[in-house]
Protein backbone atom coordinates (compact mmCIF):
# COMPACT_ATOMS: atom_id res chain seq x y z
CA UNK A 1 0.00 0.00 0.00
CA UNK A 2 1.09 3.50 -0.52
CA UNK A 3 0.48 7.07 0.60
CA UNK A 4 1.01 10.24 -1.26
CA UNK A 5 0.52 14.16 0.70
CA UNK A 6 0.66 16.28 -2.65
CA UNK A 7 -2.67 18.18 -4.17
CA UNK A 8 -3.04 16.19 -6.75
CA UNK A 9 -6.01 15.84 -9.41
CA UNK A 10 -6.87 12.53 -10.58
CA UNK A 11 -8.96 11.14 -13.13
CA UNK A 12 -10.73 7.65 -12.54
CA UNK A 13 -12.39 5.11 -14.68
CA UNK A 14 -12.54 1.45 -14.49
CA UNK A 15 -14.37 0.92 -17.93
CA UNK A 16 -16.84 2.27 -20.39
CA UNK A 17 -19.96 1.71 -18.26
CA UNK A 18 -18.49 3.58 -15.20
CA UNK A 19 -18.81 7.99 -15.44
CA UNK A 20 -15.22 9.60 -15.24
CA UNK A 21 -14.29 10.88 -11.39
CA UNK A 22 -12.51 14.51 -11.71
CA UNK A 23 -11.03 14.00 -8.13
CA UNK A 24 -9.17 16.85 -6.84
CA UNK A 25 -7.53 16.13 -3.39
CA UNK A 26 -4.82 17.18 -0.53
CA UNK A 27 -3.07 13.45 -0.33
CA UNK A 28 -5.17 10.28 -1.09
CA UNK A 29 -4.21 6.85 0.70
CA UNK A 30 -4.54 3.23 -1.36
CA UNK A 31 -5.23 0.16 0.22
CA UNK A 32 -4.10 -2.63 -2.93
CA UNK A 33 -5.65 -5.62 -0.90
CA UNK A 34 -9.18 -3.98 -0.89
CA UNK A 35 -8.76 -1.70 -4.34
CA UNK A 36 -10.26 1.12 -2.24
CA UNK A 37 -8.55 4.88 -1.97
CA UNK A 38 -9.15 7.56 0.56
CA UNK A 39 -8.87 11.10 -0.38
CA UNK A 40 -8.32 13.87 2.15
CA UNK A 41 -9.84 17.50 1.96
CA UNK A 42 -10.92 16.51 -1.88
CA UNK A 43 -13.64 17.27 -4.34
CA UNK A 44 -15.45 14.49 -6.85
CA UNK A 45 -17.17 15.44 -9.73
CA UNK A 46 -18.38 12.84 -12.35
CA UNK A 47 -22.13 13.67 -14.64
CA UNK A 48 -23.07 17.04 -13.19
CA UNK A 49 -22.88 16.17 -9.15
CA UNK A 50 -20.16 17.21 -7.31
CA UNK A 51 -19.03 15.53 -3.66
CA UNK A 52 -16.82 17.84 -1.23
CA UNK A 53 -15.65 16.17 1.92
CA UNK A 54 -12.87 16.54 4.66
CA UNK A 55 -12.64 12.64 3.45
CA UNK A 56 -13.90 10.79 1.06
CA UNK A 57 -13.57 6.74 0.26
CA UNK A 58 -13.48 5.32 -3.04
CA UNK A 59 -14.74 1.39 -3.45
CA UNK A 60 -14.07 0.88 -7.25
CA UNK A 61 -14.89 -2.65 -6.97
CA UNK A 62 -18.49 -1.63 -6.08
CA UNK A 63 -18.92 1.88 -7.69
CA UNK A 64 -19.35 3.32 -4.19
CA UNK A 65 -18.43 6.44 -2.88
CA UNK A 66 -18.83 7.14 0.61
CA UNK A 67 -17.90 10.19 3.00
CA UNK A 68 -18.28 11.57 6.84
CA UNK A 69 -18.03 14.51 8.72
CA UNK A 70 -18.48 17.63 6.77
CA UNK A 71 -19.78 16.63 3.96
CA UNK A 72 -21.68 18.72 0.49
CA UNK A 73 -22.87 17.56 -2.24
CA UNK A 74 -24.03 20.04 -4.88
CA UNK A 75 -26.29 18.70 -8.10
CA UNK A 76 -27.32 21.87 -10.31
CA UNK A 77 -29.42 24.33 -7.96
CA UNK A 78 -29.52 21.71 -5.23
CA UNK A 79 -27.14 21.90 -2.56
CA UNK A 80 -26.97 19.38 0.33
CA UNK A 81 -25.10 19.60 3.83
CA UNK A 82 -25.22 16.23 5.92
CA UNK A 83 -23.36 14.03 8.39
CA UNK A 84 -22.66 10.97 6.16
CA UNK A 85 -22.94 9.94 2.26
CA UNK A 86 -23.20 6.85 0.55
CA UNK A 87 -24.05 6.75 -2.93
CA UNK A 88 -23.26 4.65 -6.20
CA UNK A 89 -21.35 6.39 -8.72
CA UNK A 90 -22.59 4.17 -11.82
CA UNK A 91 -26.58 4.83 -11.27
CA UNK A 92 -26.28 7.83 -9.38
CA UNK A 93 -28.44 6.28 -6.52
CA UNK A 94 -27.37 7.00 -2.62
CA UNK A 95 -28.16 7.88 0.72
CA UNK A 96 -27.89 11.54 2.79
CA UNK A 97 -27.97 10.91 6.50
CA UNK A 98 -28.98 13.83 9.11
CA UNK A 99 -29.02 16.06 6.09
CA UNK A 100 -29.97 19.51 5.12
CA UNK A 101 -30.72 20.23 1.20
CA UNK A 102 -31.41 23.82 0.19
CA UNK A 103 -33.01 24.37 -3.42
CA UNK A 104 -31.96 27.66 -4.98
CA UNK A 105 -34.49 27.75 -7.62
CA UNK A 106 -37.49 28.33 -5.36
CA UNK A 107 -35.61 29.00 -1.89
CA UNK A 108 -36.88 25.85 -0.02
CA UNK A 109 -34.77 23.69 2.53
CA UNK A 110 -35.83 20.48 3.32
CA UNK A 111 -34.30 18.70 6.42
CA UNK A 112 -34.59 14.60 7.26
CA UNK A 113 -32.92 11.58 9.17
CA UNK A 114 -32.59 10.38 5.69
CA UNK A 115 -32.68 11.15 1.94
CA UNK A 116 -32.74 8.82 -1.17
CA UNK A 117 -31.52 10.09 -4.13
CA UNK A 118 -33.41 7.64 -6.63
CA UNK A 119 -32.60 9.42 -9.93
CA UNK A 120 -31.72 12.58 -10.97
CA UNK A 121 -32.96 15.62 -9.88
CA UNK A 122 -35.26 13.28 -7.54
CA UNK A 123 -35.25 12.80 -3.73
CA UNK A 124 -37.18 10.77 -0.88
CA UNK A 125 -36.60 12.03 2.39
CA UNK A 126 -37.78 9.73 5.21
CA UNK A 127 -39.27 12.19 8.51
CA UNK A 128 -39.01 15.49 6.89
CA UNK A 129 -39.50 18.97 7.32
CA UNK A 130 -39.95 21.44 4.67
CA UNK A 131 -40.03 25.37 4.54
CA UNK A 132 -38.64 28.52 3.09
CA UNK A 133 -37.51 29.95 6.13
CA UNK A 134 -34.39 29.93 7.92
CA UNK A 135 -34.17 25.80 9.14
CA UNK A 136 -32.85 26.61 12.24
CA UNK A 137 -35.90 28.80 13.41
CA UNK A 138 -38.84 28.60 10.73
CA UNK A 139 -41.75 30.77 11.05
CA UNK A 140 -43.81 28.23 9.94
CA UNK A 141 -42.63 24.23 8.05
CA UNK A 142 -44.27 21.24 6.90
CA UNK A 143 -43.29 18.21 8.43
CA UNK A 144 -44.11 14.57 6.55
CA UNK A 145 -43.72 10.99 7.20
CA UNK A 146 -41.94 10.69 3.30
CA UNK A 147 -41.57 13.53 0.97
CA UNK A 148 -40.79 12.98 -2.56
CA UNK A 149 -38.99 15.71 -4.21
CA UNK A 150 -38.09 16.63 -7.61
CA UNK A 151 -36.65 19.91 -8.80
CA UNK A 152 -37.86 21.94 -11.36
CA UNK A 153 -41.15 19.18 -11.68
CA UNK A 154 -43.78 18.49 -9.12
CA UNK A 155 -42.96 17.17 -5.23
CA UNK A 156 -45.62 15.43 -2.63
CA UNK A 157 -45.66 14.37 0.83
CA UNK A 158 -47.60 11.98 2.79
CA UNK A 159 -49.35 12.29 6.23
CA UNK A 160 -48.17 16.26 6.77
CA UNK A 161 -48.44 18.85 9.51
CA UNK A 162 -48.44 22.59 8.56
CA UNK A 163 -46.79 24.00 12.10
CA UNK A 164 -46.93 27.65 12.64
CA UNK A 165 -44.72 29.17 15.07
CA UNK A 166 -43.94 25.59 16.34
CA UNK A 167 -47.39 24.77 16.95
CA UNK A 168 -48.84 22.41 14.79
CA UNK A 169 -52.27 24.23 13.09
CA UNK A 170 -53.30 22.23 9.72
CA UNK A 171 -53.08 18.29 8.80
CA UNK A 172 -52.56 16.74 5.15
CA UNK A 173 -53.23 13.17 4.45
CA UNK A 174 -51.77 14.33 0.92
CA UNK A 175 -50.17 17.25 -0.10
CA UNK A 176 -48.98 18.14 -3.38
CA UNK A 177 -46.85 21.46 -5.01
CA UNK A 178 -45.02 22.87 -7.49
CA UNK A 179 -40.64 22.76 -7.96
CA UNK A 180 -40.39 25.14 -10.67
CA UNK A 181 -39.77 28.19 -12.05
CA UNK A 182 -42.66 28.09 -14.30
CA UNK A 183 -45.68 28.10 -13.66
CA UNK A 184 -47.34 24.72 -13.15
CA UNK A 185 -50.53 24.13 -10.34
CA UNK A 186 -49.79 23.29 -6.70
CA UNK A 187 -49.91 24.60 -3.07
CA UNK A 188 -47.61 27.50 -2.61
CA UNK A 189 -45.28 27.74 0.69
CA UNK A 190 -48.42 29.00 3.80
CA UNK A 191 -48.47 32.90 4.32
CA UNK A 192 -47.58 33.64 7.53
CA UNK A 193 -48.24 36.80 9.75
CA UNK A 194 -48.90 38.42 13.55
CA UNK A 195 -50.88 41.70 13.91
CA UNK A 196 -50.74 42.89 17.80
CA UNK A 197 -52.65 45.74 18.65
CA UNK A 198 -53.55 47.26 22.12
CA UNK A 199 -57.59 48.11 20.46
CA UNK A 200 -59.71 45.24 19.87
CA UNK A 201 -60.53 46.14 16.72
CA UNK A 202 -56.77 46.41 15.51
CA UNK A 203 -55.98 43.07 17.21
CA UNK A 204 -56.03 40.06 15.06
CA UNK A 205 -53.86 37.68 16.21
CA UNK A 206 -51.91 35.66 13.84
CA UNK A 207 -52.88 34.76 10.34
CA UNK A 208 -52.23 31.53 8.32
CA UNK A 209 -52.58 31.18 4.84
CA UNK A 210 -52.80 28.49 2.48
CA UNK A 211 -52.54 29.41 -1.09
CA UNK A 212 -52.94 26.86 -4.08
CA UNK A 213 -52.50 27.84 -7.36
CA UNK A 214 -54.18 26.04 -10.36
CA UNK A 215 -52.40 26.52 -13.90
CA UNK A 216 -55.60 26.04 -16.11
CA UNK A 217 -53.92 27.12 -19.33
CA UNK A 218 -50.96 28.88 -20.45
CA UNK A 219 -53.25 31.90 -20.60
CA UNK A 220 -55.03 31.90 -17.21
CA UNK A 221 -54.02 30.49 -13.93
CA UNK A 222 -56.22 30.80 -10.83
CA UNK A 223 -54.97 30.94 -7.29
CA UNK A 224 -57.19 29.95 -4.05
CA UNK A 225 -56.15 30.87 -0.49
CA UNK A 226 -57.81 29.58 2.72
CA UNK A 227 -57.55 31.90 5.76
CA UNK A 228 -57.89 31.47 9.15
CA UNK A 229 -57.91 35.19 10.95
CA UNK A 230 -57.36 33.93 15.19
CA UNK A 231 -59.39 36.97 16.28
CA UNK A 232 -61.79 36.69 13.53
CA UNK A 233 -62.64 33.41 11.85
CA UNK A 234 -61.75 32.27 8.64
CA UNK A 235 -61.23 34.01 4.97
CA UNK A 236 -61.12 33.24 1.13
CA UNK A 237 -59.15 34.51 -1.49
CA UNK A 238 -59.95 34.65 -5.29
CA UNK A 239 -57.32 35.65 -7.28
CA UNK A 240 -57.77 35.18 -11.15
CA UNK A 241 -55.44 35.94 -14.02
CA UNK A 242 -55.95 36.07 -17.86
CA UNK A 243 -54.45 37.05 -21.18
CA UNK A 244 -56.83 35.14 -23.45
CA UNK A 245 -55.39 36.65 -26.63
CA UNK A 246 -52.12 38.77 -27.83
CA UNK A 247 -52.87 42.28 -26.46
CA UNK A 248 -55.61 41.15 -24.03
CA UNK A 249 -54.82 40.84 -20.07
CA UNK A 250 -56.73 41.53 -16.82
CA UNK A 251 -57.04 40.10 -13.44
CA UNK A 252 -60.00 40.00 -11.00
CA UNK A 253 -59.66 39.47 -7.42
CA UNK A 254 -62.20 38.57 -4.23
CA UNK A 255 -61.40 37.83 -0.89
CA UNK A 256 -64.33 37.69 2.32
CA UNK A 257 -63.70 37.09 5.76
CA UNK A 258 -66.24 35.33 7.55
CA UNK A 259 -66.03 36.98 11.25
CA UNK A 260 -67.13 34.81 13.90
CA UNK A 261 -68.37 37.44 16.73
CA UNK A 262 -70.46 40.61 16.31
CA UNK A 263 -68.82 44.16 16.15
CA UNK A 264 -68.28 46.41 18.84
CA UNK A 265 -71.21 49.63 18.07
CA UNK A 266 -69.78 51.31 21.12
CA UNK A 267 -66.29 51.56 19.36
CA UNK A 268 -66.90 50.93 15.88
CA UNK A 269 -69.91 53.62 15.38
CA UNK A 270 -67.67 56.65 14.20
CA UNK A 271 -70.16 59.76 14.38
CA UNK A 272 -73.23 57.36 14.96
CA UNK A 273 -73.91 56.52 18.79
CA UNK A 274 -74.02 53.02 19.59
CA UNK A 275 -78.15 53.15 19.91
CA UNK A 276 -78.40 53.68 16.03
CA UNK A 277 -77.36 50.60 15.37
CA UNK A 278 -78.99 47.52 14.85
CA UNK A 279 -78.57 43.90 16.23
CA UNK A 280 -78.49 42.76 12.66
CA UNK A 281 -75.77 45.02 11.95
CA UNK A 282 -73.10 43.82 14.19
CA UNK A 283 -72.28 41.09 11.66
CA UNK A 284 -71.32 43.16 8.83
CA UNK A 285 -70.19 41.63 5.88
CA UNK A 286 -66.23 41.92 5.06
CA UNK A 287 -64.91 42.42 1.91
CA UNK A 288 -63.08 43.58 -1.35
CA UNK A 289 -63.55 43.13 -4.93
CA UNK A 290 -61.29 44.75 -7.56
CA UNK A 291 -61.17 44.11 -11.35
CA UNK A 292 -58.53 45.30 -14.23
CA UNK A 293 -58.87 44.65 -17.74
CA UNK A 294 -56.37 46.02 -20.38
CA UNK A 295 -57.10 45.58 -23.99
CA UNK A 296 -55.49 46.80 -27.64
CA UNK A 297 -58.06 46.84 -29.81
CA UNK A 298 -56.39 47.76 -32.89
CA UNK A 299 -52.85 48.96 -33.96
CA UNK A 300 -52.91 52.31 -32.43
CA UNK A 301 -56.31 52.25 -29.95
CA UNK A 302 -56.00 50.40 -26.56
CA UNK A 303 -59.10 50.26 -24.12
CA UNK A 304 -58.39 50.24 -19.91
CA UNK A 305 -61.00 49.33 -17.70
CA UNK A 306 -61.13 48.81 -13.33
CA UNK A 307 -63.35 48.67 -10.55
CA UNK A 308 -62.58 48.71 -6.93
CA UNK A 309 -65.06 47.92 -4.28
CA UNK A 310 -64.48 47.75 -0.67
CA UNK A 311 -67.26 46.77 1.87
CA UNK A 312 -66.80 48.73 4.74
CA UNK A 313 -64.26 51.72 5.81
CA UNK A 314 -62.07 49.71 8.23
CA UNK A 315 -61.17 47.09 5.69
CA UNK A 316 -57.87 48.71 4.00
CA UNK A 317 -56.50 49.21 7.65
CA UNK A 318 -58.19 45.63 9.86
CA UNK A 319 -57.08 42.85 6.75
CA UNK A 320 -54.73 44.91 4.32
CA UNK A 321 -52.48 47.00 7.22
CA UNK A 322 -53.02 50.34 5.17
CA UNK A 323 -52.05 53.21 8.17
CA UNK A 324 -54.08 55.45 6.68
CA UNK A 325 -56.17 54.94 3.56
CA UNK A 326 -56.51 58.05 1.63
CA UNK A 327 -58.62 57.70 -0.28
CA UNK A 328 -60.81 55.66 2.02
CA UNK A 329 -62.18 53.90 -1.31
CA UNK A 330 -65.87 52.93 -0.90
CA UNK A 331 -66.54 52.43 -4.73
CA UNK A 332 -63.89 53.36 -7.54
CA UNK A 333 -64.82 52.39 -11.49
CA UNK A 334 -63.18 53.54 -14.23
CA UNK A 335 -62.75 53.23 -18.12
CA UNK A 336 -60.48 55.36 -20.78
CA UNK A 337 -60.05 54.49 -24.46
CA UNK A 338 -56.48 55.85 -26.36
CA UNK A 339 -56.06 56.21 -29.67
CA UNK A 340 -53.00 57.02 -30.53
CA UNK A 341 -51.98 59.66 -33.99
CA UNK A 342 -48.73 60.00 -35.80
CA UNK A 343 -48.22 63.14 -33.97
CA UNK A 344 -50.25 63.00 -30.78
CA UNK A 345 -53.26 61.08 -28.95
CA UNK A 346 -56.91 61.70 -27.31
CA UNK A 347 -58.10 59.55 -24.64
CA UNK A 348 -62.10 59.48 -23.79
CA UNK A 349 -62.29 58.39 -19.99
CA UNK A 350 -64.94 58.08 -17.50
CA UNK A 351 -64.65 57.78 -13.59
CA UNK A 352 -66.98 57.23 -10.90
CA UNK A 353 -65.84 56.99 -6.96
CA UNK A 354 -67.25 57.07 -3.96
CA UNK A 355 -65.43 57.70 -0.77
CA UNK A 356 -66.36 56.43 3.20
CA UNK A 357 -67.25 59.89 5.45
CA UNK A 358 -64.92 58.43 7.94
CA UNK A 359 -62.79 55.25 9.44
CA UNK A 360 -65.75 53.35 11.37
CA UNK A 361 -67.01 50.12 10.35
CA UNK A 362 -70.60 50.63 11.72
CA UNK A 363 -71.23 53.66 9.57
CA UNK A 364 -71.00 53.15 6.02
CA UNK A 365 -72.08 56.62 4.61
CA UNK A 366 -70.76 58.06 1.77
CA UNK A 367 -68.77 61.23 1.28
CA UNK A 368 -71.67 62.87 -0.62
CA UNK A 369 -69.12 65.93 -0.70
CA UNK A 370 -66.08 64.36 -2.75
CA UNK A 371 -66.36 64.35 -6.46
CA UNK A 372 -68.11 61.04 -7.70
CA UNK A 373 -68.48 61.25 -11.65
CA UNK A 374 -65.61 62.46 -13.44
CA UNK A 375 -65.94 61.80 -17.42
CA UNK A 376 -63.14 63.97 -19.47
CA UNK A 377 -61.40 63.95 -22.99
CA UNK A 378 -57.88 64.57 -22.75
CA UNK A 379 -55.69 65.26 -26.08
CA UNK A 380 -51.84 66.01 -26.88
CA UNK A 381 -50.15 66.85 -30.18
CA UNK A 382 -46.98 68.37 -30.95
CA UNK A 383 -44.86 68.94 -34.63
CA UNK A 384 -41.64 70.18 -35.66
CA UNK A 385 -41.99 72.62 -37.75
CA UNK A 386 -38.25 73.88 -38.23
CA UNK A 387 -35.02 71.75 -38.61
CA UNK A 388 -31.33 72.74 -39.06
CA UNK A 389 -28.33 70.36 -38.14
CA UNK A 390 -29.07 70.09 -34.50
CA UNK A 391 -31.59 73.03 -34.22
CA UNK A 392 -35.61 72.46 -33.69
CA UNK A 393 -38.05 74.69 -34.05
CA UNK A 394 -41.59 72.79 -32.46
CA UNK A 395 -44.79 73.50 -31.06
CA UNK A 396 -47.09 71.79 -29.09
CA UNK A 397 -50.77 71.64 -27.15
CA UNK A 398 -52.27 69.80 -24.42
CA UNK A 399 -55.60 69.61 -22.47
CA UNK A 400 -58.84 68.40 -21.58
CA UNK A 401 -62.59 68.42 -21.60
CA UNK A 402 -64.10 67.67 -18.46
CA UNK A 403 -67.46 67.16 -16.63
CA UNK A 404 -67.38 66.44 -12.95
CA UNK A 405 -70.45 65.91 -10.29
CA UNK A 406 -70.68 66.04 -6.83
CA UNK A 407 -73.83 64.87 -4.40
CA UNK A 408 -74.15 67.82 -2.50
CA UNK A 409 -71.53 70.94 -3.74
CA UNK A 410 -70.57 72.37 -6.76
CA UNK A 411 -71.23 70.69 -10.42
CA UNK A 412 -69.03 72.20 -13.31
CA UNK A 413 -67.41 71.60 -16.41
CA UNK A 414 -64.04 73.66 -17.56
CA UNK A 415 -61.83 73.08 -20.24
CA UNK A 416 -58.03 73.49 -20.15
CA UNK A 417 -55.48 73.79 -22.88
CA UNK A 418 -51.84 74.73 -22.93
CA UNK A 419 -49.78 75.21 -26.20
CA UNK A 420 -46.39 76.12 -26.11
CA UNK A 421 -43.27 76.49 -28.35
CA UNK A 422 -40.12 75.23 -28.10
CA UNK A 423 -36.15 76.23 -29.74
CA UNK A 424 -33.01 73.71 -29.37
CA UNK A 425 -29.71 74.71 -30.54
CA UNK A 426 -26.28 74.40 -29.88
CA UNK A 427 -23.70 76.25 -29.00
CA UNK A 428 -19.86 76.19 -29.89
CA UNK A 429 -20.65 72.72 -30.09
CA UNK A 430 -19.99 72.05 -26.48
CA UNK A 431 -23.55 73.73 -24.61
CA UNK A 432 -27.13 72.78 -25.96
CA UNK A 433 -29.79 74.99 -25.56
CA UNK A 434 -33.48 74.94 -24.74
CA UNK A 435 -35.89 77.69 -24.77
CA UNK A 436 -39.45 77.00 -24.17
CA UNK A 437 -42.74 79.23 -23.87
CA UNK A 438 -46.36 78.68 -23.14
CA UNK A 439 -49.48 79.86 -21.90
CA UNK A 440 -52.12 77.76 -20.14
CA UNK A 441 -55.58 79.49 -20.75
CA UNK A 442 -58.36 77.61 -18.81
CA UNK A 443 -62.05 78.22 -18.51
CA UNK A 444 -64.96 76.99 -15.90
CA UNK A 445 -68.64 76.99 -15.24
CA UNK A 446 -69.77 75.92 -11.78
CA UNK A 447 -73.28 75.76 -9.60
CA UNK A 448 -74.59 73.85 -7.12
CA UNK A 449 -77.92 72.66 -7.57
CA UNK A 450 -79.19 73.08 -4.25
CA UNK A 451 -78.46 76.94 -4.06
CA UNK A 452 -80.61 78.92 -6.38
CA UNK A 453 -78.48 81.61 -8.52
CA UNK A 454 -75.32 79.83 -7.39
CA UNK A 455 -73.75 79.88 -11.26
CA UNK A 456 -70.69 81.31 -11.87
CA UNK A 457 -67.92 81.47 -14.81
CA UNK A 458 -64.05 81.74 -13.99
CA UNK A 459 -61.04 81.03 -15.87
CA UNK A 460 -57.18 81.42 -15.55
CA UNK A 461 -54.28 82.79 -18.24
CA UNK A 462 -50.79 81.41 -17.12
CA UNK A 463 -47.59 82.42 -19.15
CA UNK A 464 -44.88 79.61 -18.42
CA UNK A 465 -41.07 80.62 -19.50
CA UNK A 466 -38.28 77.79 -19.08
CA UNK A 467 -34.52 78.44 -20.45
CA UNK A 468 -31.60 75.19 -20.21
CA UNK A 469 -28.03 74.94 -20.94
CA UNK A 470 -26.51 71.56 -20.63
CA UNK A 471 -23.63 69.83 -21.85
CA UNK A 472 -22.09 66.29 -21.32
CA UNK A 473 -18.30 66.09 -19.47
CA UNK A 474 -16.31 62.41 -20.62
Amino acid sequence: MFFVSLPVQVFSQNDLNIPQLSIKTQSYFHNPDTGSFIYRNAKVEWEGITVESTEIHYHPETNRLTAKGYVRVTEGEIVAVMDELEINVKDGTGIFRDTIVYDASNKAYMTAKEVRRVGPNQYVAQTCTFTTCNPKSPAWQITGSEVNYYTQNFSSSRSSILKVGGIPVFYFPYLAWPTVKQRQSGFLPPEYLIVRSSLTKWDLGYRIGIPYFWAIDPEQDLTLTYDWVERRGPGLRFDYQYAWTEGVRGEIKYQEYFERGPRDPENESGSLSADEIESSELHPQRFKFQFNHNQQLDGRSRLIASALVYSDSQFQKEYELIENPAPNTAQNFSANINRQFPKGSISLSATQTRVFSELALLNRKIDLTQVQYLPALTFQFSDAFWRSGKSTLSGSIDGSVIRYYRVQGYNGEGIVATPSFNFQFPIFQLFNTSFNIGKRVSSFKVRDPDVPGSDDEYGFEILDGKAEINTTLS
